[in-house]
């Protein structure tokens, strides 16, 4: 039985070595130079937090929302590397660790954003711009036709997944509605009055009356469908 468990033990120890070990810890200025190779940066803060200035091309997957990050993460490729980070090393070294044993390859910054930002390294955002009022939105998709609502941010792993699928839409039907988007970072009322849970949302206006919506991913075929009459 002692030998079992001393296997059972060694076992468990080791896979997680090998988790550990396509982890690699760097400093803000070794962080800032690997960023050069091409790679998918991960923001594990909250959206408040990220709201207040990122690092440029990050994405945002709050660690401490265990549902949000796992929907977020499944949309990053396993043949790039990621990068993440937080406010201070804390969470963005028990996200790595997480992702490690998915078979990601992972870079941390220690530290976080407070050794970057002593490092004298930029952020972009934080600017606090003034986000859409309910009264614009409701005017904007009152208007006759389809109008088409994308609820989304750079950031968001599965809006840019979207993206080739809104090019394509707009190539095909450009001319039978008008695409309104919602910034989720910055059009907080908008956010709060839809009740968006997460990201991306999609609603369909037609003559100013909300005819469909859809959380999450959304093929071709269904907007054209959709827009077909």
């Amino acid at each position: 039985m002692l030998t079992k468990i001393l296997l059972a033990v060694l076992i468990v120890t080791g896979l997680t070595g090998c988790a550990d070990a396509q982890v690699k810890e760097l400093d803000a200025k070794a962080f800032a130079a690997q960023l050069k190779t091409p790679g998918q940066i991960l923001d594990v803060r909250t959206r408040d937090e990220f709201a207040a200035g990122y690092i440029d091309q990050a994405m945002q997957a709050d660690w401490l929302q265990p549902a949000q990050f796992s929907d977020r993460t499944q949309y990053l490729k396993k043949d790039l590397p990621v990068y993440v980070y937080c406010a201070s090393g804390v969470r963005s070294k028990s996200a790595a660790s997480a992702l490690a044993k998915q078979g990601f390859t992972v870079y941390t910054l220690v530290g976080g954003l407070m050794e970057w930002k002593k490092a004298g390294l930029p952020l972009t955002g934080g600017d606090n711009k003034t986000g859409m009022t309910l009264a614009s939105y409701q005017q904007l998709t009152s208007q006759a036709g389809y109008v088409l609502v994308d609820v989304g941010a750079a950031w968001c792993p599965p809006c840019r997944q979207m993206a080739p699928v809104l090019d394509s839409l707009k190539k095909e039907k450009g001319n039978q509605y008008q695409l309104l988007a919602v910034d989720a970072g910055n059009d907080t009322e908008i956010l709060k009055a839809l009740q968006v849970a997460a990201l991306p949302h999609f609603l369909l206006y037609k003559d100013g009356k909300l005819v469909w919506q859809q959380q999450g991913i959304v093929d071709l075929a269904t907007f054209k469908g959709l827009m077909a009459n």
